[in-house]
């Protein structure tokens, strides 16, 4: 050894120096000789115990922390925060500033199989800070190596690959549109596909008389709502499993009034107004009922048409209006005639 002053070395720069060990074969080598004791120490004071940098006696580093409980365990205490930093030169679109790696030992040595990296998303005529964080992972050994999900630096999520589940039951909430299908939806929830688009609402409530999917309209427009004002409802028609009988319903809401049923198209295809159980094609069902037929203008004539054959006006009864002379007829057609 040579006392520099201020330095103290080893005389030849090529020696290994060991502590615990006389036989170091790196330059600087420590060896825990006593059970339960930290083979190395960096101390703020001659009492810190390593409070700055401690390897522990079961091999754990520790970072501001004497008692680290994990290979490698970082601390700062209040108001903190912890901290690592990764720091790289260039944010230019398509440079990993930093990155963090999951390797595992596979067939033929360590590979890595899942990554985080922190990737510039900027140009060279732009400043620092536009970095977007991207996600890696493979499904297997010889599964290519893929971006899976990308936070850019506006803050858009991207998920190019896989589905996205949220398997929580707590509220989610989207402040912004949804797309789906499209990067650009310009409502709430706008659905694109370049097939017959479909949106499925499914009941997964226990088999009961009355259940099934519904699609409801709410009004905040009142100091005690949101709540339903319109809702269109499937109804399923009994308690037995296995049958799938239902009918469609529709709901509306008067001023002071709950919400009522108006409409009802049922399984045979038969439509209700006024009654949820139609026995015709259709029904009309209140204390007066009434069916209005209108035109637009004082021109035309308003008609109704009892038709025996589908295709042709055969066999029809014709009942009108004529307003020009104010008059209602009625009138039988046998071919045309």
């Amino acid at each position: 050894w040579t006392d520099g002053g201020t330095n103290v070395y080893t005389s030849t720069t090529t020696d290994n120096v060991g502590i615990g060990t006389t036989t170091p074969t790196s330059t600087l080598e420590i060896v825990k000789t006593a059970a339960g004791t930290a083979p190395l120490m960096v101390s703020s004071v001659a009492t810190g115990d390593g409070d700055y940098f401690i390897v522990s006696s079961a091999g754990n580093v520790g970072i501001g922390t004497t008692g680290p409980q994990a290979q490698l365990e970082i601390y700062k205490a209040y108001p903190g925060p912890s901290e690592i930093r990764l720091s790289g030169t260039y944010h230019y679109s398509g440079t990993t500033i930093g990155k963090i790696s999951a390797y595992q030992n596979e067939s033929g040595g360590y590979s890595e199989s899942g990554r985080i990296a922190f990737e510039g998303e900027g140009n060279s005529s732009q400043s620092v800070g536009r970095v977007g964080i991207v996600f890696y992972t493979r499904s297997t050994e010889s599964n290519t190596f893929l971006e899976k999900m990308r936070l850019s630096k506006d803050g858009n999520v991207t998920i190019p690959l896989g589905t996205l589940t949220v398997s929580g039951t707590g509220n989610s909430s989207i402040a912004g549109n949804v797309g789906i299908g499209t990067a650009a939806p310009t409502e709430k929830l706008q659905v694109h596909d370049s097939s017959d688009v479909q949106l499925r609402l499914v009941d997964d409530s226990a088999v009961a008389a009355g259940i099934g999917g519904g699609l409801s309209f709410a009004a905040s427009q009142v100091t005690s709502g949101p709540f339903d004002s319109a809702k269109i409802t499937l109804e399923k028609l009994n308690a037995t499993a296995g049958d799938s009988s239902y009918d469609l319903a529709f709901w509306t809401k008067r001023d002071g009034q709950a919400i009522a049923e108006r409409v009802r198209i049922d399984n045979q295809g038969n439509v209700g107004i006024g009654t949820t159980t139609p026995q015709a094609l259709l029904e009309v069902y209140s204390a007066s009922p009434e069916i209005r037929i209108s035109t637009v203008s004082t021109t035309g004539d308003p008609k109704l048409r009892f038709s025996a054959n589908s295709y042709s006006n055969t066999y029809d009864t014709l009942i009108w209006n004529d307003n020009s002379e104010a008059q209602t007829y009625f009138d039988n057609y046998y071919n045309n005639n």
